[in-house]
């Protein structure tokens, strides 16, 4: 008889070392969406979060939040133009509010002074694009 591979070994380890992995960096997350995967997004208590178009919007809105004081002030005036010439003298749906916000968030992001839960925080709005195709 023969015993379990060493393969199987090695990715059961694997298995186990992971998920305390997963669990402290949901817990360590700032954003509404702690951790993604396999197409769920789970907050920091590790539930799933089902993305409403309330969910999204509030996300979204958190994420340029977060963002939105880290600009520089003259950039931050250029958006604030650029946003308002977006919206201005236009009748838009809600999804397509919810873009133009999700893409305002991602140059937020680019243009911020940098702090180490932007790249988690980035993911997350990749998230929500990919909720919104």
């Amino acid at each position: 008889m023969r015993g379990p591979s060493l393969w199987l070994i090695l990715f059961g380890l694997a298995a186990l070392l992971s998920t305390p992995i997963r669990i402290v960096a949901a817990q360590e997350a700032t954003g509404p969406i702690a951790v993604m995967g396999h197409g769920a997004f789970l907050d920091r208590s590790g539930n799933q979060i089902i993305p409403t178009a309330k969910f999204v919007t509030d996300s979204i809105a958190w994420y340029a939040k977060d963002a939105y004081d880290r600009v520089p002030a003259e950039r931050r005036a250029v958006f604030d133009r650029q946003i308002a010439a977006a919206r201005s003298g236009r009748v838009l749906t809600a999804n397509q509010r919810m873009l133009l916000d999700l893409r305002a968030a991602d140059w937020l992001y680019a243009n911020a002074k940098p702090l180490p839960t932007d790249e988690r925080n980035r993911r997350g709005l990749k998230g929500l694009a990919y909720v919104l195709r």
